[in-house]
Order: structure tokens, then C-alpha cells, then sequence
């Protein structure tokens, strides 16, 4: 059950937001309709803080910036470029719409900030043990995915050249960190390892999982304990340090001469961005011609949860089928292409109300559940629903049998110690 408390200033803020709303679906004027995306984000923003619905909702309506400017007759990147699919500008927009609202009113009538800032401040009884030996399989995986040594970005190879492989394991070196980052037991191993993995990611020319390790730790960071406003400040110019070595890390990787204006230009018109909203637009010409998947997509779900299974009901698989794509797909693709935009309101408030779920009772479990929603809020964002499911399937309970066991044979030894000394 979601526990709604009901007060007149959050309704009046509601009902602001949803004004903004109205008049952007009945407004004819791209720009105008834009502008209304941007008031509903800031209002997000500005309410909830640093949160993961503020933070999954900006990354959303990020992605109508190069729409806009393709649907205006701009030049963006790759196949959003080529307009060999009709710009379906306005429906994004009204998707953007149906998510803030969900997200808004989630922040302004439950409790989930509150529980939320509880997640990163409650004590875990993680053993040192435990994220000692995770930090260092953290390091090995790492090596294992990218064993050579970074001397230029191998952009055919990055995904294929490691012992184990990129697809599936790239995000289990950051989520085995961040159970070390979560607890109250930080030990330096841990920051050296977290910095080395991310910075052996960034040489290798892979930032998605990088970025959603930064939010991580900026999540722990603002929440874990009262800052200063020296602190936030400086954590806000480190971060935004970081972020322009990640830009320029994908200027390098494209091939494009550093410059200024090229990083500007990589802010405004993002290459995966522009990727993922190409795909929105083919979801959108698939449901308009009546080509639906029929939700056979989302058996691929239960698929990706037995090892080495192929999949041939993936939403990424069906929608190349028909239309060029490099992959992802925009969180509305997906449910778009199924069953259209009542099914994408739906699942909008679904996966709302899980996040409300998770946060609203911080155990060892729900916590790290979130940890990894919060380390994979970019791939869920731009790639669908599926990316987290084998790590909170399978890597999740494993850390929790590890830790487990680790506590009883500390305890054991302690006894024993004991005992010997009695």
C-alpha cells in the first residue's frame, strides 16, 4: 500500500504541474511544448533534491533536447539524424509528461524521500571481511572483462576482447563496490578499488557504467550524514570535473578532435542519447502500423535470468528486425511497442511504486536492490527494465550467503580465541 498524506500545498503543487501539463498537450508549438517538459523537471528537481526519481526523471526528459532539435531540422547524431523515421516529437513529450506527473506526485504525497535518506544513513551489518573480498573480485572482474592494456580506444573490440564478456558483467565490478561504499565499515581498499575500476572503465572507453557508480557516490555522499555547504560545493565542482573528462572520453572514443565547442556540442546533442531516441521513434512507427509485440518482449526477462540462454524475444532484437538501431531504447520504447500508451502510463506508476517499495523499509536486502537500481538508473533509463534483473537475481543473494557466512566464521574464530585464552 502507498501511504498518501494529502495537504494543500502539495496539491497546489500538483496542480501547478499538471497546468503545465494541460498546456503543453494542447499547445501546437514545439518549443512551447518543451518549455512545459523543463518546468515539470525543475519542479521535480527543486522538490525532491538529489533523489533517484529527480535523477531518472531528468535523465528522461534529457532525451527531448535532441528530438527537438531533430524535429526542428538540426543536425543531431547518427540514425536520429538520418530521418529515415519520422520524428515523433510531441508523443515523447507526452510521455515525458505522464512520468513527471507519476514521479511528482510520488515525491509530494508519500513518504519516499524521507525513506530514501534512511536507506544510506542506517548502519548495515556488513562484515569487513566480506567487502574486503568483494573489493578485490571487484578489481579481478575488471581485468577479466578488459585484460589488455589501454593504449587508444579499440571501439570494435571494447565489448569482445575480455576472458569473460562485457554484455551481462559490466555492472557487477560497481555493485559488488558499492556494498563497501553503502556500509559503515568503508575501508581504504575500498576507495582505491572503486577508483581503479572506474578508471580502467574510462580507458577502456566505457562511461554508462562509470556515470551511474558518480551518482552512486553522490547518493551516499549527500544522504549518509549532514553536509556542510563548503562540502556540497565542492563535491559539485569534482563532479562536474568528472563529467567533462567523460565527455571528453567520448569525444576521444568517436574520433573527434577535443575542443571545447565539441564538448558543448556532446552535451547538447549526446551520441546514446540520440541513439536511444531513434529507437523511441520506431517504437512509435511500429504501434501507429499496428505491428505491436503483443508484450512477447518481455519474456526475454525471464530468459536473461538462465545463463547462456539465447534470446530471441528481446525488445532490442525485435525492433532491429524492422528498423536500423544501435541499440538501447528510451524507457518508453519498450511498452510503447507492446501495447501502446495506456500500458506505458502503467508501467510509468509500476515502476514508481517498486522504488517506493524498496525504500520504504531499509534491510540488507531492499538496500542493496536499490544500489543497484541507483548504479544502473542511466542503462534502465536509455537501455529498458531488463539490464538490473540478474544482479538482484542472482549476485544479490550471493553477497548476502557470503556475508552470512563470513559473520559466522568471525564469530567462530572469536570463540575459539576465547576459549583458548579461558
Amino acid at each position: 500500500m502507498v501511504h498518501v498524506r494529502i495537504d494543500r500545498k502539495s496539491s497546489c503543487l500538483v496542480l501547478l504541474l499538471l497546468i503545465t501539463v494541460l498546456f503543453g498537450c494542447v499547445t501546437k508549438s514545439a518549443a512551447i511544448c518543451l518549455g512545459c517538459a523543463v518546468i515539470q523537471v525543475i519542479m521535480v528537481c527543486w522538490k525532491a533534491g538529489l533523489s533517484f526519481l529527480s535523477a531518472f526523471c531528468f535523465i528522461i526528459n534529457y532525451c527531448l533536447l535532441p528530438q527537438y532539435i531533430a524535429y526542428t531540422g538540426g543536425n543531431v547524431y547518427g540514425l536520429l539524424g538520418l530521418g529515415y523515421i519520422k520524428i515523433y516529437f510531441f508523443e515523447l513529450c507526452y510521455c515525458c509528461y505522464a512520468l513527471n506527473t507519476v514521479i511528482f506526485s510520488f515525491i509530494v504525497f508519500t513518504s519516499f524521500i524521507r525513506n530514501e535518506r534512511k536507506v544510506f544513513k542506517k548502519n548495515y551489518s556488513f562484515s569487513h571481511t566480506t567487502v574486503i573480498l568483494l573489493s578485490i573480485a571487484a578489481v579481478l572482474l575488471t581485468l577479466l572483462i578488459f585484460p589488455d592494456i589501454p593504449l587508444g580506444f579499440d571501439v570494435e573490440n571494447r565489448f569482445n576482447s575480455g576472458i569473460i564478456p562485457f554484455s551481462g558483467w559490466s555492472c557487477i565490478p560497481f555493485f559488488l563496490l558499492s556494498l563497501g561504499l553503502l556500509s559503515q565499515k568503508r575501508k581504504k581498499i575500498v576507495y582505491s578499488a572503486t577508483g581503479f575500476v572506474c578508471l580502467w572503465y574510462m580507458m577502456h572507453g566505457e562511461r554508462v557504467d562509470v556515470i551511474g557508480m558518480l551518482f552512486f557516490i553522490a547518493m551516499v555522499f549527500f544522504h549518509s550524514k549532514k553536509r556542510r555547504k563548503q562540502d556540497i560545493i565542492g563535491a559539485a565542482l569534482i563532479g562536474m570535473f568528472l563529467v567533462a573528462i567523460l565527455l571528453a572520453i567520448g569525444s576521444w572514443r568517436d574520433g573527434e578532435r577535443f575542443s571545447i565547442r565539441n564538448i558543448i556540442s556532446s552535451v547538447v546533442v549526446q551520441s546514446t542519447v540520440c541513439d536511444v531516441t531513434n529507437v523511441f521513434n520506431a517504437s512509435m512507427d511500429t504501434f501507429y502500423k499496428g505491428n505491436t509485440f503483443g508484450g512477447v518482449t518481455y519474456l526475454s526477462y525471464l530468459i536473461n535470468c538462465i545463463p547462456r540462454m539465447p534470446d530471441n524475444y528481446s525488445f532490442q532484437y525485435l525492433i532491429g528486425k524492422t528498423y536500423r538501431s544501435a541499440g538501447g531504447g528510451i524507457f518508453f520504447a519498450e511498452p510503447i511497442a507492446n501495447f501502446g500508451f495506456i500500458f506505458t502510463a502503467m508501467e510509468i506508476f509500476l515502476f514508481a511504486y517498486f522504488i517506493y517499495f524498496i525504500t520504504k523499509k531499509q534491510t540488507k536486502y531492499r538496500s542493496l536492490i536499490y544500489a543497484e537500481l541507483c548504479l544502473s538508473i542511466f542503462r534502465t533509463a536509455w537501455y529498458g527494465l531488463n539490464y538490473p534483473i540478474v544482479t538482484i537475481l542472482y549476485f544479490i543473494p550471493a553477497v548476502l550467503l557470503l556475508n552470512k557466512y563470513t559473520w559466522m566464521a568471525g564469530r567462530g574464530a572469536s570463540c575459539s580465541v576465547s576459549n583458548d585464552l579461558s
